[in-house]
């Protein structure tokens, strides 16, 4: 909603992060096919907001990211996130709410492709008091990367990049969303 970064970029660095995080830091490793739930809560500043507004804008996000791998190997992802974007004189509250599914199949040549199917209330889709909805980003996507691994630099590297699907609303902020916005902010 508020920042220019692709859907894809925001969910990657997601994965990321949450193949960074140690068993301890959640708790009890659980059984086989028992979700794991994790627990969001950060405060930062929100650069895109703070650009568009003239003012300093802090985005504070919290909820679960829960994580449940079937025995096929296929990964269910729950997010459930509020956004509370706050300036100096007001805060507009933001839903986050998808269900995903990932997928990743590594071929014998040492391709891997992975699939993102997402639905629900995509990043981002805001609704203002007394505005409405602005930057409506909901119903299903379906994203796939494919990486090779590059031995040089020891990591895969992204050589492909597709939009499968994508059905319903994907609104663009426009100069006029941002002046709401900031004016709610202000």
């Amino acid at each position: 909603m508020l920042t220019h970064i692709p859907r894809w970029c925001v969910l990657a660095t997601l994965l990321a992060t949450l193949l960074m995080a140690s068993a301890g830091a959640v708790g009890a490793a659980p059984g086989p096919n028992k979700p794991i739930v994790f627990p969001v809560d950060d405060t930062f500043q929100a650069p895109n907001l703070t650009n568009r507004c003239g003012f300093d804008v802090w985005a504070h996000v919290f909820g679960t990211f829960t994580v449940k791998v079937l025995p096929s190997g296929v990964e269910h992802w729950r997010i459930r996130y509020q956004h509370v974007f706050s300036g100096p004189g007001g805060s507009l509250a933001v839903k986050h709410v998808e269900n995903v599914k990932f997928t990743a199949i590594t071929s014998p040549d040492g391709t891997l492709v992975e699939t993102i199917t997402a639905r629900g209330t995509l990043l981002y889709h805001t609704v203002v008091p007394g505005h409405g909805s602005i930057a409506n980003n909901s119903g299903r996507e379906i994203l796939q990367f494919t990486w090779q691994y590059d031995e040089e630099l020891g990591e895969y590297v992204e050589v492909d990049f597709q939009v499968l699907f994508d059905s319903g609303p994907n609104d663009e902020l426009d100069d006029a969303d941002y002046a709401v916005i900031c004016a709610e902010l202000a």
